[in-house]
């Protein structure tokens, strides 16, 4: 799934035309997918470091690391649609 997304936004990035004030949301929404992506392999790691079972003292961290790495995923999101709907990218018009 996820090299399907990462596919799909690099052919999107390399084959739309993009207006001059849409280059910096569209590099800081990629940089922002990249970083989503490290949060939730480590995340991914941590609970399966102990078996996929977050020990209860870790379970707030662990918790907090989550809605932080949602919160970035729903800024990315953010940025995507910015990038349509502001912008105009990938939308023939």
């Amino acid at each position: 799934m996820i090299v399907a997304v990462i596919a799909s936004g690099r052919v999107a990035a390399n084959s739309v035309e993009l207006p001059a004030a849409a280059v910096e949301t569209l590099t800081v929404h990629e940089r922002q997918g990249w970083i989503v992506l490290g949060a939730l392999v480590l995340l991914h790691f941590w609970k399966g470091w102990h078996r996929g079972q977050v020990p209860p003292g870790q379970r707030p961290w662990f918790a907090m690391a989550l809605i932080v790495a949602v919160g970035l995923l729903v800024y990315s999101a953010v940025l995507g649609g910015r990038l349509v709907y502001t912008y105009g990218v990938g939308v023939g018009l």
